[in-house]
């Protein structure tokens, strides 16, 4: 009896031993007092032309286009003439792969983008939409068998047409919406990443140049 009790206490105390190594090996390092927490920073790398090109597609602007258009075919003995009924679109859009930031402010969080101007481009009639509403002939023309005055009347008031839907795209007031709509576009989406950032054109003298000068912490990019 004496025998196995023996063996039990020495059972027992290796088990007990196993148990204290485990608890040191597999213990949680000290921890902090809480005197030395540590220390998050964040970088903020500011605006990027990757960005701005990311959002090319929402600053294009698309213009429908109506209008009355009169063409003729006019000769010493008589003509012919036709009116159509114009409606088309084009497209008003501004080349973002072309911007640059000529300003970054990192302390501010303001910058200075510098676009090219709005161009046209697509211009196109819509022929389901546009209808001939009157076609005629005068003078001896009248006394012509066949549609050849017609025909040539109607080709060229579609001609005409499609210069008509192009000519649009010259409009100054359609011009100011493109630039608008770019600038809010650009504006909101900087905004939204708490960043302030002006928009210059690059066919107008208006770069920020007085805010360079009034804040030397200002970094000028593309060395302008």
């Amino acid at each position: 009896m004496l025998k196995k009790f023996l063996l039990l206490c020495a059972a027992l105390g290796l088990a007990l031993c196993g148990l204290l190594v485990d608890r040191l090996l597999w213990s949680r390092p000290p921890q902090s007092n809480g005197s030395e927490s540590p220390t998050v920073s964040h970088l903020h790398a500011g605006p990027t032309i990757e960005q701005v090109r990311s959002l090319a597609s929402l600053t294009v602007l698309k213009v429908d286009v109506a209008d009355v258009q009169v063409s003729g075919l006019h000769g010493y003995t008589g003509g012919a003439q036709a009116a159509l009924v114009v409606k088309g679109d084009l497209t008003l859009s501004t080349d973002l792969s072309a911007a640059r930031f000529t300003m970054l402010d990192a302390r501010h969080r303001t910058a200075v983008l510098v676009l090219p101007p709005p161009r046209a481009s697509s211009p196109r009639v819509d022929h389901d939409r546009t209808r001939l509403v009157w076609l005629w002939q005068y003078g001896l023309w009248r006394l012509v068998p066949g549609e050849v005055g017609y025909a040539a009347a109607i080709n060229r008031a579609y001609a005409e047409a499609q210069r008509i839907v192009a000519a649009a795209g010259n409009d100054q007031l359609l011009d100011e919406r493109a630039r608008a709509q770019a600038e809010t576009v650009l504006r909101s989406f900087f905004a939204a990443l708490d960043w302030k950032v002006s928009v210059d054109w690059s066919d107008r003298a208006r770069l920020s140049t007085a805010l360079q000068s009034a804040d030397p912490n200002l970094r000028k990019i593309n060395g302008e």
